[in-house]
């Protein structure tokens, strides 16, 4: 049975020569689900649509439901905090426009140029960052791009033949990937600039 990888397996063994020789992986840290998390911010984001997507609103409390909508069953879950869920919900309630809302914690590592990105059209991304000389452009099902470890075993991750809603918190819908089907990319597979 043939092991696949986010990017082809010539890549992905180019890359692994060029990561030993290069930097060492760097991992950030932060817990689950809390405010200043990865999740917190998908949570967020998820939110932050589901009000621009439902406008327009009767009244502000109308509008506030809906981002609780989003958010509540997130917390009741246990995968976001009360803490995260309140830096959310506060911004709302206090009638903070969503461009001017504070983030929650950090965005995806959304690159334009990794939009498209396909496992043809291999894109090195992000040296130097927390993924070395790993880094390798994807695509994401809603239309973005993002810099992801090239050495992610497709094997273990989830499908998502409908887009990102398909994910767990935090991940993202790839397509196009060497995966050959839409997969779950979990947060911690992708590559973030080094501080």
């Amino acid at each position: 049975m043939k092991r696949r990888h986010l990017v082809g397996a010539g890549i992905g063994l180019l890359i692994a020569i060029i990561a030993v020789v290069g930097l060492s992986s760097v991992i950030l840290g932060q817990e689950p689900g809390d405010v200043g998390s990865r999740e917190c911010r998908v949570v967020q984001l998820e939110g932050q649509d589901a009000v621009t997507a439902g406008g327009p609103y009767k009244n502000h409390g109308q509008m506030v439901r809906t981002a609780a909508n989003v958010v509540s069953p997130y917390e009741e879950a246990m995968d976001i905090t009360e803490e995260c869920a309140s830096c959310i919900m506060n911004q709302f309630a206090r009638s903070i426009p969503i461009d001017e809302q504070e983030a929650c914690g950090p965005d995806a590592p959304f690159l334009p140029e990794c939009e498209g990105a396909t496992c043809e059209t291999f894109i090195s991304c992000n040296v130097g960052g927390n993924c070395g000389d790993l880094g390798v452009c994807g695509s994401v099902y809603e239309g973005s791009g993002v810099c992801v470890d090239g050495s992610t075993p497709c094997a273990g991750l989830t499908e998502c033949p409908n887009g990102t809603g398909d994910c767990a918190v935090g991940e993202l819908c790839f397509v196009e990937s060497c995966c050959v089907v839409n997969v779950c990319v979990p947060p911690e597979a992708f590559c973030w600039p080094a501080p």
